[in-house]
Formats: structure tokens, sequence, C-alpha cells
């Protein structure tokens, strides 16, 4: 019999996935990665439906007998016909452009019904006999919406043993060379020079390609790093906590010597990453006893890491066995590795896995059973001994002979406290120098956050304290730490200052985390269970917010005890008597949540959806006692469990939906709040577009919005600050982008009317505001529309109020960015609507004050005017915009000068527009203009004048483009020495502009731009190796 090279199966799982990829990054780029839930609550992407119809086509195609293993099932596509159309065209749209590579896959599917069909056939059981595939469609559902690390994954198994690996990382370097950073797990994106394919054949090695568009690339062989020291490893692990212990990994990488922190990225991209050399060690803990892992989650990861010289095994040192259905059966955590070292990790792993499950069984005391805490009296805990306690730490502290100089001590920590820069230099530098670098200097913190008289020095040295546990409490004697445990817990307890009795807990939650890791402060998770249930109130705060900073410090920590802690909470967010107990234990859910897999733990799951009432009511007494600090914590807890998993919200989600509208819309409640839950409603409907939609609350929010907007009073709509009519201007362009026509544009349609002829200027202003911010989000219903539209804003632009009118102008400039030919079309209505408000804004600013109020709406009536005119002359005919040019250019070339930096760059940018609009309209201007804005080519004294430059250098391009090349040449080469020394400016606006710039110029000048192109090309060069900034150009 002959043995397979399994050399089809190798080309079609890697054009399958490199296909699959294309329709994944399709996704991302197009912001539908609305996310829905299954039945057993795990994320589904709309891409892991697309990307695995299309690798099941393919597989179906090339080898029909074959069974599969696939992560999703269609049944939720069947019920959601929108959600099934949007998935189809994703899926129909998808094709390699190279036709052999495409066919090769078997074409297109004929039809959305045959494609559920496919997408079911992933349904294979798995088992130690015949041909199996196991595909992970988007594996690292959490780094493909966050625009992080993802892999599409896809293997075939022969009796149980993988054959074939392919993986698709569009997010990694394409370069093998390059290593791996810490930020590599984190806001990474597809563009130019990522993308790379990994597979592996049994037997054959392991291969690297860049991810293509069509054809296959070339590939080359990749290895394993030849590592001989394992200390100078870089490891890997998952970013989610809850699928990985990251403080095991911490442990064992301190005892096998590494220091280089870990490397933290989603998918199997860091089987891909260690294979090629990029990382050395990839572990994978386990978090639970009852965790499993999935097949498709590792076995083509296995397969491409073994073949490039690797070793892959199971916690205890077992090859992964994949012939046990549909997970790992057989295996506990995963550790790959070199093999020159691999015996050595697995050697510390026993170790330290070993230990901790040695440790005490007090750990799960922390929250044990409310029913026995009830009953323990523990105010005598805290109370009998405690003078006897602290006398006698004192005592030995005092009479110690290794003590430090605590009065110098005290007074260095006051001295930082000083409002002296030279002084506190002093301080920090002696401090660093004579004191930190000794662990003794961690026990005098200690000594002094316990005893000094003054809050200040006593939150100050718990702050310093903290920074030192990690570096000094292992190197302090054991027969020392448990009078320090002891003190420094009765000192947080017995402190009245919030602020220090919280900086003292995080010392606590440092010190803990190391210990309880390490098997050590056996009673401390008794001590605070009962703290956290005592009937003393002050000891219920200071328990619950030191569990709040030991799970916000190591939630793993806590995975195994996930359901008794859940009830411990239960009952500490419904306390009585404190706010402070029912606010952190929130913030302890929120962190708990972390580690909480709602697809393996369903108990915890709705035992946490049972707090999410308690947590409402937590948010609503602290908005009826105007408590700012707790209700602000409050939102933000929920708006963190919106960036989770779905499924904790989930069965409350519509009821929360009206809970922050009710508040939102509230008048008599504080500003803050108003605008927190407006925040709320916005991440809702960006993150769960499509639950926000099948609940049909689009209309009810858009009515919502446009209510509140009345509100904007006389403020500007355009300033910064947070206010609930801002706030629902961003919501309303949020809802129009995500939700249907029907539920946003169409209600505000129909809506407005009374609005925009209200005998309110607030509410007509309102009005024409809302209709603005819906344009973007949906163009083609509004251009249908516009007949409609048009004499409601042509009403709104004669109106009496200027604060109407200027709201009408930006009405006008949002219509015409998006409807450019529609809005072009009435000119001749528009156009002579926008100078009469720019003329009797320059008389009213003549006959006002500068600086009143009303010399200030004027001005902005001239700025809003000019933008107005910029949007709409963009979408004229050249004959018709130069009907306008006699009128438009004077007016607009007065404001050169003008004395608001905003007017001048709206001014400069119409101008601009004008001339690119009319073109040869524009000669009998050009020379006054070009000398009017000469002087502005140069200047850089500040970041307003470096805008003004970047904006006149635009809108020159635009009037070299306009007059040609003739008539602008004596103008070119100042104008090119002003935009290469810009990009030197450190301003991003204006190094865009330049760019802008040079490609108008070379399209201008063609073959005669040639004396430039050395100094630009060396200027690209220099600009694409600095560091990019963030920063909206």
């Amino acid at each position: 019999m002959a043995i397979s090279n399994y050399s089809k199966e190798l080309d079609t799982a890697l054009l399958a996935v490199q296909r699959a990829t294309l329709l994944t990054k399709s996704v991302f780029h197009s912001h539908a990665k609305g996310t829905l839930n299954k039945s057993d609550a795990s994320p589904v992407t709309i891409g892991d439906f697309g990307a695995q119809a299309l690798i099941i086509s393919a597989l179906q195609h090339n080898f029909p007998e074959d069974e599969i293993v696939a992560e999703e099932e269609a049944k939720d596509l069947r019920e959601n016909t929108q959600l099934r159309d949007t998935v189809w065209k994703l899926v129909k749209d998808t094709v390699l452009p190279h036709e052999p590579s495409q066919s090769a896959l078997g074409g297109p599917l004929p039809s959305a019904e045959r494609m559920l069909d496919i997408i079911d056939k992933g349904d294979s059981k798995g088992g130690a006999k015949g041909r199996i595939w196991a595909i992970d469609p988007i594996d690292g559902t959490k780094g493909f919406l966050r625009g992080g690390q993802y892999a599409v994954c896809l293997a075939l198994m022969v009796d149980g043993d993988v054959k074939v690996g392919v993986l698709g990382c569009p997010n990694l370097p394409v370069s093998d060379s390059e290593p791996l950073s810490e930020h590599i797990g984190a806001d990474a994106t597809d563009e130019e020079g990522k993308g790379v394919l990994f597979s592996a054949v049994q037997g054959q090695g392991a291969h690297s390609r860049p991810m293509s568009t069509g054809k296959l690339a070339e590939g080359q062989s990749i290895h394993m790093s030849p590592l001989s020291n394992v200390s100078d490893a870089t490891f890997c692990e998952s970013v989610e906590a809850a699928h990985s212990s990251q403080g095991d990994a911490a442990n064992i990488a301190k005892k096998l010597g590494i220091t280089k922190p870990s490397v933290r990225m989603d998918s199997q991209a860091k089987y891909g990453s260690i294979a090629r050399g990029a990382g050395d060690l990839y572990l994978r803990l386990p978090v639970r006893a009852d965790y499993v892992e999935k097949i498709w989650d590792h076995a083509a990861g296995d397969l491409i890491v073994r073949e490039a010289g690797g070793e892959v095994t199971d916690a205890d040192g077992n090859r992964l066995d994949f012939s046990h259905g549909r997970t790992l059966l057989k295996n506990k955590g995963v550790i790959a590795a070199p093999k020159s070292v691999h015996w050595k990790v697995i050697e510390v792993v026993k170790e330290v896995l070993g230990s901790k499950s040695k440790a005490p069984q007090e750990i799960s005391d922390l929250i044990s059973l409310v029913e026995k805490l009830s009953q323990v009296n523990c105010i005598s805990t805290f109370t009998s001994p405690k003078l006897l306690r602290l006398y006698i730490f004192q005592l030995e502290y005092h009479t110690s002979s290794s003590n430090m100089d605590e009065q110098e001590f005290v007074s260095l920590l006051q001295a930082l406290l000083l409002p002296d820069t030279e002084k506190v230099k002093a301080a920090t530098s002696r401090l660093n120098k004579n004191y930190y670098s000794d662990p003794r200097s961690l026990i005098a913190l200690i000594h002094i956050l316990i005893a000094q008289s003054e809050t200040q020095i006593r939150q100050l040295a718990s702050i310093e304290a903290r920074k030192l546990v990690q570096k000094h409490w292992t190197k302090i004697p054991d027969d020392q730490k448990p009078q320090l445990r002891q003190t420094l817990l009765q000192s947080t307890i017995d402190e009245e200052q919030q602020l220090a009795r919280h900086s003292k807990a995080r010392v606590i939650a440092e010190i803990a985390k190391i210990d309880l890791e390490d098997g050590r402060w056996a009673d401390l998770p008794g001590i605070l269970n009962n703290a956290a249930t005592s009937g003393n109130v002050r000891h219920r705060e200071v328990g619950v917010y030191i569990i709040y900073t030991l799970l916000e410090a190591s939630p793993d920590m806590f995975q195994d005890n996930m359901s008794a802690m859940l009830v411990l909470f239960n009952r500490t967010i419904q306390d009585p008597e404190s706010v402070e107990v029912r606010v952190n234990t929130m913030l302890a859910l929120s962190e708990l949540a972390m580690v909480l897999d709602t697809e393996e733990d369903q108990k915890s799951l709705k035992s946490f959806q049972s707090t999410i009432p308690h947590m409402v009511k937590v948010l609503q007494q602290a908005i009826r006692d105007n408590d700012e600090e707790h209700s602000m914590q409050a939102f933000d807890v929920f708006n963190r469990l919106l960036s989770y998993e779905s499924a904790f919200l989930n069965a409350h989600f519509g009821d929360l939906l009206q809970l922050f509208m009710q508040i939102a819309s509230n008048v008599e409640l504080d500003d803050d709040a108003r605008s927190q839950a407006l925040a709320f409603l916005m991440q809702a409907v960006r993150f769960r577009k499509l639950k926000v939609q099948s609940l049909k609350v689009g209309e009810a929010m858009t009515k919502m919005c446009l209510q509140i907007v009345t509100e904007l009073g006389e403020t500007s709509a355009e300033d910064e600050d947070v206010t609930p009519a801002r706030s629902a201007l961003g919501l309303l362009d949020i809802l129009s982008e995500s939700l249907p026509p029907s539920q946003v544009a169409v209600p505000l349609l129909q809506t407005i009317g009374p609005y925009v002829q209200h005998q309110d200027p607030d509410y007509r202003r309102a009005g024409i505001l809302a209709l603005g911010m819906c344009v973007e989000g949906a163009p083609d219903f509004i251009a249908t529309q516009l007949h409609e539209i048009m004499p409601l804003v042509l009403h709104l632009l004669e109106d009496q109020s200027v604060r109407v009118r200027s709201a009408a102008l930006n009405g006008v400039s949002r219509l015409a960015d998006d409807l450019a030919d529609d809005m072009g079309r009435e000119h001749a209505r528009l156009i002579p609507a926008l100078v009469k408000n720019f003329d009797l804004a320059l008389t009213g600013m003549r006959s006002t004050q500068a600086g009143s109020d009303d010399y200030e709406e004027n001005v902005s009536i001239l700025k809003a005017s000019c933008m107005a005119v910029d949007s709409l002359i963009e979408g004229l005919e050249p004959t018709d915009a130069a009907q306008y040019v006699h009128e438009l250019v004077p007016r607009f070339s007065a404001l050169f000068g003008h004395d608001d930096h905003k007017v001048q760059m709206a001014a400069v940018s119409a101008v601009g527009s004008i001339a690119s609009a009319s073109e040869n309209a524009f000669q009998p201007y050009f020379e006054k203009t070009m000398q009017s804005l000469g002087r502005y080519i140069s200047i850089k004294e500040s970041e307003e004048e470096l805008e003004l430059r970047g904006m006149v250098i635009d809108s020159l391009g635009k009037i070299a483009s306009a007059v040609g090349a003739e008539t602008f040449q004596q103008f070119v080469e100042p104008l090119m020495r002003a935009s290469v020394e810009g990009l030197q400016l450190d301003n991003q606006r204006l190094k865009e502009t330049s760019y802008i710039l040079w490609s108008t110029l070379a399209r201008v000048y063609e073959e005669n731009f040639a004396p430039f192109l050395e100094g630009v090309a060396q200027a690209l060069f220099t600009s694409i190796e600095q560091d990019e900034v963030d920063s909206e150009v």
C-alpha cells in the first residue's frame, strides 16, 4: 500500500485557510464584528460562520468522505435571517482572484441554504479511527474583535494522529526573524507586512509563507530557536486569565530564571510564533480541575511546533492525544518548548503545580458557605488581642538591632509631600539609594504605615510598601512574616481614613498574591470571609475591599472557588448598611468576570447573572443620593461588563437598555449621571448592534436623543465638555451607523417636523442638529428624502435665532459631505442663503463688542458659512461653481487674517475648494490669493499656526490643480521647501497635507516634477522610519 505524502491535503488546506482569512479580514474592516450567543453562551462572530462555511466547502469538494469536527452549527443562522443574509453576502463575495486556486477549492457556494448545510457538516464526534479534519474558523475571538492576534486553524487527523496542520495568522509579521514583543497581542492590524501562513506535514518539517489574496506564495522552512539556556527564553501565554493560570506561569518563569516578561497573545498564533523561533516557550496551564481543551484549539499548532523541532506535551509530559473525540480528554495543560529544554520546563511545571495542589485547604475558606460564616463571631478576632499584638510588634521592632533609622525614613517620606520639586527629587534619590535596595525597608514601611499618627504619611508609606513587596517580601525572614501579616491586617481593619485604609489593603493584596500561591498565610481566607460577613460594618467594608484588591491583583487565584465566591458576593452586594460594601462587591464581580468561563461553567454564569438586578439597585441608589463617586464606579462596572463576554448581561440586556434610557432622559438627575448612561448606550449599540436591533429599541433611543439635544442651550454642539446634549448627538451618530434606517432615520424624519417648527429655538436647533448627525450613517436613505428635507433646511437658514442658523449651516455641511451630487444640484437655492448668513454675521460683528456673546455667535456663523460652502461647492460642476467665484472669494479672502484661528482655517479651506471646483474661473483671484496665503507656509510658533500652515498647503495644492502648471510655476519651489520642512515639525495634519501636495503637484507637472523626486523620496523614507503616534488626522 502506497504511503501518502499528503500533498493534495496540504495544498487544499493552505488555500482554504487563506480564502477564509480573507473573509475574516473583510469582517474586521467592515466593522461587522457583531457577536451572537449560541445556546451554550459561547461568543460567535459573523466571521466564524463564514470562515467555517468556506473551509468545509473546500474540504467537501476535495475529500467528500472525510469527517469534520468544527465549532459552529447553523441553528442560529436558520433562526436569524438577517444574520444569515449578512454571512451569506460575505461568503458569496469572498473569492480567490487566482482562478486555478479558486477552482481547486470547488468555486463558490450556490446558495445561502447550501451554506447552512455546509456549516452543519462539522458535526463529527471525532475519535481514533479514520480521516477527520478539525477546524477553528476564528481561534482567538476576543483578539479578533479588538484587532489583536487571531488564527484560522485547520488540521487533518488520521486514526487520531495529526498528519497535516495549517494556521492562518493575519496580524503576525511576515518576517520569521522579527522577535516577539509584549505589545504583539494587542491593537495589531493586517497592514502591509503582516499576515503569515504556517503549515506542516508529519515527517516533512514546518514552513511559513506570506499570506496572499490569490495564488499561494512561496514557503520557507522554519525551526525552533536553538535554546541552550532556558533562562534566556521568551515565553508566550494566553491573554485571557480564564484560559491559562498566569500566576502559575509567572512562578514557573521565576523558578526557571526567566527574567523577560511574558508575551500575552490570543489564539494558536503562539504556536506559529515559537515554531519559527520568534519565541521559545508556550505555557497553557490548567485553570480548573474540570476544564478540558478542545482538539481544534491545538491540533494544527501541535504538529507545526513538533515538525519545527519542538516538543509539545501536557503538564505531565505526555503527548497530546487527539483520539478521544472532540476534546483532549486525557491531557491537562499544554507545554510547548524546544526539545533541548522541554524536560527542564516540565520538571518545574510539575514542581509548581504539585506544590499548588498541596496548598492548605484554607484557600477555599475565603468563600466558605455563608451559613456557617454567619455563625462565627469574628469581632473578637479583631478586637480582643489587637492592642497586645500591636504592642508586641512595636516592642520587637524598636528593640531589634537590625531596624533602620525610622526618624530619617519618615522625614524623607514627609519631604515627598512638599510642593518643592528639588526637595522631592533629593528625597526620592536618597530613599532609592539608602533604603529601598534593602529588604528591611519594607519592614520599616509596614511599621510606619501602622504606627504613624499622620494620615498622609500612613497612606504614602502604604503606597511605597506596595511597590517593594514583589522585590523584597520573599527576602524577609520567615519567622518575622506572621507578625507583619497580623499587625498589618489589624491596622487595616482599625484604620478610620478611607484612603489610607484602601492603600493598606493593597499592600495586603500584594503580599497575599505571593503567599497564597506558595501555600502560606493560611488563616487569611477565613479571616477575610469572617470580615466580609461580620456584624460590624467596618469589618465588612475592609473584608470586601481586600477581597476586591486580591481579585484585581490575581483573579485566577480564585477560579477554583468560583461558585462559592459568587454565593458570598450575592450576599455582600445586598449589604443593608454600607454603600462601600455594595460598590466594592460590584468592582470585585467585574474582576471575577475576567476568569469566569461562560462556556464551561454555566452554573457560575447564572449565579453571576443573578447579581445584575442588585447591581442596578446599587447604581440607582447612588444616583438618588447624589453620590457621584459611587455612581461613577457603578457605571464603570456596567461598561466593563459590556466589553466582556455578551453572556454576562444577555439575560438582562433589554432591561438595562431601558434603565439607562430612563436615566439619560431624566432632567432632574445630575448631568454626569445622565452622560454616563448615554455613554453606556453608545457602547451597547456599538458592540451589540445585532442584539439592539433585534430588541427594536432604535426608534425609542432616537426620539429620546432628539429631546435631550434640546437642552444644548447657549453652549455650542462643537464644544468638548461632556454634557447630556452632546452625548445624545454622539449616540445619534452611532445609532445611524449601526442600525437600519427603519429604526433611526425614518422615525427621526417623522418626528422632527414639530421640532423645526417649534416656537422655542432650542427645539428648532435640535431638529436640524439631529438630522445632520444621521446623514453619514444612512446617506442612501436620506438622499431619497431630500425633497422633503431641503425646505426645512432653507427655512432654518432664514431663522431669526443665530444659534438655529448656525446649526442649519452645520446641517448643510453634513448633508453635502455625504450627498455631494444631490446637494450640489440645489446650489441655486443654497448658496445665496449661505452668502446671506455670511453677510448678516459680518454686519453683526461690526455692531457688537469683541468678546461679547453676540459677537461670538456671529463669529460662529462666519465659520459655519465657510464650512458649508466648502462642503457644498465640491459637488458642483465647474460651470456651476464658476458663477459663484466673484461672489465668494472676496468675502472669504477677507477672513485670512481673522483673529479667530478656526475662522481662518475655514476660510482658507473654502477658498481652496472654490478654486478646485471652479478651475479656470479662479484665475482672476490667483495672484492676490497667493500673496495673502504665501506668508502662512512657513509659520511654526504654535500648534495653531502649524494647523493653519497645513490647511494653507492643502488649499494651495488645490489652487495649483485649478490654475495649471504654467501659472503656478513660480510658487512650486518655495512651497516644496516648506512642505519638506513641515515633516520635521511633529504635526500630523501638516505631514498629511505635505503628502497630498506632492501627489497633486506630481499630477500637475508630470515629468517636470522629476527634479523634486529625490528630495521627496528621501523625506518619505525618513518619515516611514519614524515612530507612529496616536493622533487623529
